[in-house]
């Protein structure tokens, strides 16, 4: 036994007693013993933190005495990809999963100081048992410390895909999103063992909710950031079941918020609160579930040792099922005050929305896990890709935008009144208008999917655009308006901004491929590209060539894409050259060489895809505005 995975054993008999000892000290009324409840959880957080400390030394230091070391990395890659190939496998992220539940653990005792003590102790036991679980996973079937049986020098090299900039934040932010749910999970538990849901419980609930929330929605914008510089395809989402898996918690995790807002504000939809935050980080363990298992094929995913899945898929079972039959005994004791809902106000909106968002989630997952099901049951192998996905999504996608921006003149609790009527109608044909003439201003294709989906983010920006002004001529400030409504107007704004790279895109980018020899040119939506000359690279741990390829004959703008063989894993890939701009990307991909003086290249014209990512950044700055809101500086105990 290594020190390291002793550190490992302690943590998990630490994990034990984090979730047994406050559960027996309530149950048997013994007060002193909720004291341990801190030292204990702190005691565990530093073994795990040394553990994933000495993990990240050995690669630093190529100790290639451990299996998993060996494995995923190699002498001659660069330190940074050395210590960030700790996350690179299935061991080190499993690893990290923990380490990350352990700070989040850490973080509601820090910063929950008017929490009162049993409340508290209910919470962390919570994550505890979780902690536990995965603990047990480590020591078991996934020891990132297990030693090698064989001697090698320089490493078998970290996968050629992980080896970018993304991987240093991507797994990181998106694992904060994923076990960062957890707390909501914990806070719902805790609420159903206490018998007690208010007012005050949800709004010492949202920020974590909202954090969680920000985290993987940053997670999954640098994620789709990677895809597209890394794969050369030109793309930014698949539809694959890793992304499926990531956007399943994050649709869960929308619906949350807004119902934790309807109970903060009416004191409704509190049992459907709880049952969606089990939901949610239901799919989040699912999505780690389908990453980490291999039972699903995807560039994405680990193809693993099958009893890993059966023990994910066990510790699932064991998790949710627990939850949900704590939820089926104890829900009556929380008490859901009997109140009318105006058809036509914003908390019936919300609650539509809540509805919408359901059914998206129960459709994805769905299309995700039915070939897995198709093959279980012996009925043959299929896949579901894309076209399925577009055709099922577009729909709710349409009908979320419109309730979206309807949510801004919408009420509370009355319904709404004729003159709110006329503006809803002045303001969607003026949206639907404006889209048809930018459409044929700026484009002779007219669609119209165009023209619905850019109507409704019109619609959206109208809507906030008139918020600001009735605000303003009820003599508000900007201060006082971003106070009340900012997160709401930011996050908003950022669907918006989202909406508009998607659909202009996806439905007018253009893409060549062509055979090129030195000194050719070719043509792609007015810009002009020749080929200059194409040498050879040399990197740390690779070999390849590079194009030098001019645009619009400046020869100050060059792309330079690169074709790129890691000798180690015998893999070739292509590593892009994007122009970036504002309203579009100019994006080239070099390919394998088809004879002697020939190459094949990919060139693709993308507009407004940068607004994509721009969307997803306003969504998390909404996201830290609705954290850092006043109303959740002062929650009394």
């Amino acid at each position: 036994m290594t020190f390291s995975y002793a550190l490992l054993l302690g943590a998990f008999f630490l994990a034990l007693l984090q979730c047994s000892v406050p559960l027996v000290g309530l149950h048997y009324q013994h007060p002193n013993w909720l004291r341990w409840l801190k030292p204990i959880s702190w005691s565990q957080f530093t073994f795990v933190a040394l553990g994933i400390l000495s993990l990240a030394y050995a690669f630093l230091v190529n100790d290639f005495s451990f299996a998993y070391v060996a494995q995923n990395s190699n002498t001659h890659l660069p330190w940074f990809y050395r210590v960030c190939a700790l996350w690179g496998g299935h061991e080190g992220s499993i690893l990290l999963w923990v380490f990350i539940l352990n700070l989040w653990t850490v973080a509601v005792i820090v910063l929950n100081p008017s929490l009162q003590l049993a409340d508290l102790a209910r919470i962390v036991a919570v994550l505890g048992f979780i902690s536990a679980g995965f603990l047990l996973f480590l020591l078991t079937l996934s020891n990132p410390f297990s030693l090698a049986t064989e001697k090698l020098t320089d490493g078998r090299d970290l996968n050629p895909l992980l080896q970018d900039p993304g991987l240093i934040f991507h797994p990181p932010l998106l694992y904060m999103g994923y076990v960062g749910f957890s707390v909501s999970f914990a806070f719902a538990i805790a609420a159903l063992l206490s018998g007690r849901f208010d007012k005050q419980s949800a709004n010492r609930m949202r920020p974590w909710t909202l954090a969680a929330w920000c985290f993987l929605t940053w997670g999954i914008v640098s994620g789709s950031w990677w895809a597209y510089r890394v794969l050369g395809w030109g793309g930014w989402w698949f539809w694959d079941p890793v992304e499926n898996a990531s956007l399943l918690p994050w649709l869960a995790g929308t619906a949350l918020i807004h119902s934790l807002l309807v109970v903060e504000k009416e004191e409704l939809l509190k049992t459907w609160v709880i049952l969606l935050a089990i939901l949610t980080f239901a799919l989040s363990l699912i999505g780690t579930f389908i990453v980490r298992s291999g039972i699903l094929i995807s560039v994405h995913a680990f193809a693993v040792d099958p009893w890993r899945g059966v023990f994910m898929l066990g510790l699932l079972v064991v998790l949710i099922g627990t939850a949900l039959c704590i939820y089926a005994f104890k829900i009556h004791n929380i008490k859901q005050p009997v109140a009318q809902i105006s058809l036509l106000s914003r908390t019936a909106l919300l609650i539509v929305n809540n509805i919408l968002l359901s059914v998206v989630i129960f459709t994805v997952l769905l299309g995700t896990l039915y070939p897995l099901i198709i093959e279980v049951l012996g009925l043959g192998k299929l896949s579901v890709g894309a076209p399925y996905f577009n055709i099922v999504f577009a729909p709710f996608a349409i009908l979320l935008l419109f309730f979206m921006g309807l949510s801004y003149v919408m009420p509370w609790k009355q319904n709404v009144r004729a003159e709110v009527f006329k503006k809803i109608v002045s303001i969607l044909l003026s949206s639907f208008s404006l889209s048809f003439i930018l459409i044929i201003l700026f484009s002779k294709d007219m669609q119209w999917q165009v023209l619905i989906g850019l109507g409704l983010t019109l619609w959206i920006l109208l809507n906030t655009l008139q918020l600001l002004v009735t605000s303003f001529k009820k003599k508000l400030s900007l201060k006082n308006i971003l106070k009340t409504q900012g997160a709401m107007l930011i996050a908003h704004l950022g669907v918006a901004i989202l909406g508009i790279g998607i659909i202009l895109s996806s439905y007018y980018s253009l893409e060549r491929n062509v055979r090129m020899s030195i000194g050719d040119n070719v043509s792609l939506a007015g810009y002009h590209f020749k080929l200059q000359q194409v040498y050879a690279l040399q990197g740390p741990n690779y070999t390849g060539a590079v194009a030098n390829i001019q645009v619009n004959h400046q020869h100050n703008q060059l792309l330079r894409p690169q074709l790129r063989y890691y000798p180690i894993t015998d893999v070739m890939i292509s590593k892009p050259a994007i122009a970036v701009g504002l309203w579009r990307d100019l994006y080239v991909s070099l390919a394998e060489p088809v004879g002697k003086q020939t190459w094949a290249l990919r060139f693709y014209y993308k507009p407004f895809v940068r607004w994509i990512w721009t969307g997803g950044l306003c969504m998390i700055l909404g996201g830290v505005w609705a954290i850092l809101s006043r109303r959740y500086k002062k929650i009394k105990p």
